[in-house]
């Protein structure tokens, strides 16, 4: 496997840019990826020490994020909700349409 150099495939910009990336920020964002993957292959009490884990090292690095977080969560589980009440609706409705279909090709058959 051949090895390439990063720099020059980037500009100093770009990468000045991700020198600075916070080590809470990179952690917080691992984890969130990690939790993600996990959680996909069904290893539910992993993800969530993971996502744990990273909520715990922003809050402790990123005490007025984390604040602000918090203050908006509401908002964000209602859109979640909304959100949840808006798919479960247009599954209903893409079952009644299977089952009209079905009969429809019942009939037919």
């Amino acid at each position: 496997m051949k090895s390439t150099n990063l720099s020059t495939h980037t500009d100093g910009d770009t990468l000045a840019a991700v020198k600075q990336v916070h080590w809470s920020h990179q952690v917080a964002a691992a984890s969130l990826v990690a939790g993600a993957v996990l959680l996909i292959t069904g290893r539910k009490q992993a993800a969530l020490i993971v996502a744990a884990t990273g909520a715990a090292t922003t809050l402790l690095e990123e005490p007025e994020e984390a604040r602000e977080l918090w203050s908006k969560l509401p908002a964000y589980i209602r859109q979640g909700q909304d959100f949840l009440v808006k798919a479960e609706g247009m599954i209903e409705r893409v079952g009644e349409q299977a089952a009209r279909l079905r009969e429809t090709m019942g009939r037919q058959g």
